[in-house]
């Protein structure tokens, strides 16, 4: 079963989602606009380790960062980093962060492979 959580590391000030399964754009959509109307960190971590986004299309990414846009300022001059582990959900992401430059989403996105690195880039100490 998919699912996508949401937890703050409060000792780094970092929102972490944990994707666990295969999710779909609702899934995803849903948990962007959650965190982007409430009250955002300025750093996230997308894990993807345990989970996937094979269900997604390029068309789906587009539509998320569409549909999230309007709610982008509320995140200025922040950082998220998505942590992938497979091939296809790498590309994916770098997808999503290459839409999200076109729409001049106003905070940094960087593709990671490992937890670790995506941490050391959100800290700031990379």
């Amino acid at each position: 079963m998919a699912r996508i959580t949401s937890s703050l590391d409060a000792e780094n000030s970092v929102t972490v989602v944990v994707v666990e399964g295969t999710v779909d754009a609702e899934q995803i959509l849903n948990q962007v606009l959650s965190f982007l109307t409430g009250e955002p960190t300025r750093l996230v971590l997308w894990d993807f380790m345990q989970g996937n986004l094979a269900a997604l299309s390029s068309a789906d990414l587009r539509m998320i960062v569409e549909r999230a846009a309007p709610y982008a300022s509320n995140r200025k001059g922040g950082r998220t980093a998505l942590v992938c582990a497979r091939e296809l959900d790498f590309g994916l992401c770098r997808m999503f962060q290459a839409f999200a430059s076109l729409q001049d989403i106003p905070f940094a996105i960087e593709v990671y492979r490992s937890p670790e690195a995506a941490r050391t880039w959100l800290s700031g100490t990379a």
